[in-house]
């Protein structure tokens, strides 16, 4: 499936010099451009040891506009004004916390609204191993295992809650 050009487009960003990361998102329209309220996670970037310059050009390529993007951690102000210079702005996530940006992806998911490509090999692999540590009782805890793993996940986890609670209805 290609998705159509005119369709609104998305990236979500988790930024490191070893390990950046983007996942595209696709706002699913009708043939008459009425949304249906799903989006198609239909693209997956992830990449080390580049310019900002670099990771904005591989970001862009093939791409038939400029997308709005989301992402980085609070404190990761530098990165977005690194970007916004070589064109391509990333607003900062509506959500910063780490569990309520989980519980905003899970419902979009649970919902069916959020739909990921097949193609997405990395996101959908992190999907499938995304778990909690456990106690020494073997009951989940509040920390995710090895979070610092999952990039492609925080991308969404940046990008979905904009796209709930920002552009529903819109």
């Amino acid at each position: 499936f290609e998705v159509p050009a005119h369709w609104p487009r998305f990236l979500g960003m988790d930024f490191g010099g070893v390990n950046m990361a983007g996942v595209f998102v696709a706002k699913e329209l009708e043939g008459d451009g009425a949304a249906t309220g799903r989006y198609l996670a239909y693209r997956e970037y992830h990449r080390g040891g580049q310019t900002i310059a670099q990771h904005v050009m591989d970001l862009r390529h093939g791409e038939p506009g400029i997308p709005v993007a989301i992402g980085g951690a609070k404190s990761e102000d530098q990165y977005r004004r690194d970007f916004a210079n070589h064109g391509l702005g990333i607003w900062e996530p509506l959500i910063p916390e780490v569990e309520n940006g989980i519980l905003s992806v899970y419902a979009m998911i649970q919902s069916r609204r959020f739909v990921v490509m097949d193609s997405l090999r990395g996101f959908r692999d992190q999907m499938t191993s995304y778990s909690r540590e456990l106690d020494e009782r073997g009951e989940p805890t509040d920390k995710i295992e090895d979070k610092e793993t999952y990039h492609l996940l925080d991308c969404a986890r940046y990008l979905i809650p904009y796209l709930s609670l920002a552009l529903d209805g819109a």
